[in-house]
């Protein structure tokens, strides 16, 4: 039996040209299979998203250009945009796995960041004695004695307060204890410092401090309070 009845019949009985291939149809099939192939890839996929955007907007003109009998190739047409519709998907599917992807490594940057920063102030703070307290009560034990004035020959006087300091923490540091004489009405009469170099755990060292008084503070020095007034450790 003949397929004659699908073969277009141009005038006179004899069988007409097929027709064209749809140009919009196959380029609506080409971008779609590169926006699909390019989909996965981050930052590259912005253009895979334009293309199979350009591949619909191409296969639905296709398809028009089809319907009107002027060119073959709806069947390019539909998979150009069927294709495309999936790589749109995959498009936007990617990208918000990166963002998500993006955002916990930002976040995560930044809280690393922070307790980075944290770290270095408070070690600095340490350094510098404006963590002082802090010093006091977990690094290092001041202990401070009674300051003594002894009246040696030829008129020369001897003073001293014994001051020992002893490494609280677990770790092998180096203290620097600020250390004023205070008189009753609350003026400062002298400073001195104790200076410890790494000084283990559990370890202590002794030191005399204003073991030279001049003598016109030495009376105040003997009703002097002692007060620490930094501590640092590094």
């Amino acid at each position: 039996m003949s397929n004659t009845q699908n073969t277009p019949i141009a005038p006179g009985g004899a069988p007409a040209a097929p027709l064209p291939k749809s140009g919009m149809a196959i380029t609506s099939l080409v971008l779609a299979i590169i926006a699909a192939v390019t989909s996965f890839l981050p930052v590259i996929n912005n253009l895979s998203f334009i293309l199979a955007a350009l591949a619909v907007i191409f296969g639905i003109v296709g398809i028009v250009g089809v319907s009107r009998g002027k060119r073959s190739g709806r069947g390019f047409a539909i998979a150009g945009i069927v294709v495309a519709v999936v790589a749109g998907a995959v498009v936007l599917g990617t990208q918000a796995l990166y963002t998500a992807a993006l955002d916990r490594a930002m976040d995560e940057a930044d809280a690393a960041f922070d307790q980075a920063k944290a770290e270095a102030d408070a070690s600095l703070d340490r350094m510098t004695g404006d963590a002082t307290d802090q010093v006091l009560a977990e690094e290092v034990d001041v202990q401070i004695g009674a300051f003594s004035v002894t009246e040696g020959t030829y008129g020369m006087t001897s003073t001293a307060l014994p001051v020992t300091l002893v490494n609280k923490s677990d770790e092998t540091a180096t203290f620097n204890i600020h250390i004023e004489a205070v008189a009753p009405d609350g003026s400062r009469i002298d400073d001195s410092y104790a200076m410890a170099s790494d000084l283990r755990p559990g370890q202590s060292q002794d030191f005399e401090l204003f073991t030279y008084v001049p003598s016109d503070k030495l009376e105040a020095m003997r009703g002097a309070t002692f007060e620490i007034v930094e501590a640092s450790a590094f």
